[in-house]
């Protein structure tokens, strides 16, 4: 998990836009990076990885898990879970863990979403 502090790392603030490459907290670098189709790291509310996803979509307006996805949150492939009983934020009645939603899409908080790098 060293390369969470990795100077190439970025992770994806509340309010920024998700049209731009992201970077440490309080700054801001406009590259025309998007965050849709690149594999991230999920982490759960203590900062700590539970997953390996690829953000398939931001669209505020798009029905995922029965909800709208909001600003908030995006909507993530799961691929891999690196805590498998680590609990989702947004559960429904198939999914509820990370063991769940192997192999389909979630919704996780924007806020908890990390790039690794500036290309994928």
């Amino acid at each position: 998990m060293s390369d969470l502090k990795s100077p190439n790392a970025t992770f994806y603030r509340p309010g920024q836009s998700t049209d731009s490459e992201l970077g440490p907290p309080g700054r801001f670098r406009s590259s025309g990076t998007v965050l849709t189709s690149k594999q991230v790291k999920l982490l759960d509310m203590y900062g700590s990885q539970v997953d390996i996803g690829i953000v398939m979509s931001t669209d505020p307006t798009k029905i995922v898990m029965g909800r709208p996805i909001s600003q908030d949150f995006c909507e993530v492939a799961v691929l891999l879970a690196n805590k498998s009983d680590s609990p989702l934020f947004i559960k429904d009645h198939n999914k509820k863990t990370m063991k769940d939603a192997i192999g389909s899409h979630i919704l996780w908080f924007l806020e908890y979403v990390y790039l690794s790098g500036a290309s994928s």
